[in-house]
């Protein structure tokens, strides 16, 4: 490869030379989130991720599809890479039907956080056959909550309670 006389050569000898990151799970597109998809991709760019997988989360009353083009109609002004992972809070036969539109529309994954093994189990299948990923939040939907509150009620509000109300014992519920 021929170097241009103008160009700034970095020595990496010895180094190692990384790609740009993927972060795979933000919440960017939600309400109350402290970052919007324009800073936090600025901030992705910053600390050398070039793509997020942005979550996006149906707002009350809203369904997937709508939910997904809200979000979509957002990403023009994005500074990195963005693809969109949509989560599935129940199932149902119209949660079936809009999975399909919505790979049709280029969605390659879905995040489940749904109750009841049957329907985690029936979400699954349905993602088989749809050829897609499914990423699973194992979180216990009793207990979280409980150790949110306990943590708020002790003063603890940095990144560190997140860690402290989600143990590895409740981790799978």
């Amino acid at each position: 490869m021929e170097v241009p006389a103008d160009a700034e050569v970095l020595e990496a000898a010895g180094k190692m030379l990384l790609p740009a990151g993927i972060d795979v799970y933000t919440y960017l597109s939600v309400q109350d989130s402290a970052d919007d998809l324009a800073t936090g991709c600025k901030a992705a760019i910053a600390g050398g991720t070039a793509t997020v997988i942005d979550v996006v989360s149906p707002r009350t009353g809203e369904s997937l599809t709508s939910s997904f083009f809200r979000v979509k109609e957002g990403l023009s002004s994005s500074l990195c890479n963005i693809g969109l992972s949509v989560l599935i809070q129940q199932w149902s036969d119209a949660v079936r039907k809009e999975m399909e539109k919505l790979v049709s529309e280029g969605v390659n994954s879905f995040i489940v956080n749904v109750e009841g093994d049957d329907a985690l189990f029936q979400v699954l299948e349905h993602c088989r056959t749809l050829g897609v990923h499914a990423r699973v939040l194992p979180e216990n939907r009793t207990i979280v909550p409980y150790l949110e509150k306990k943590m708020l009620d002790l003063g603890i509000t940095g990144p560190e309670g997140f860690l402290q109300s989600r143990p590895e014992e409740v981790g799978a519920g």
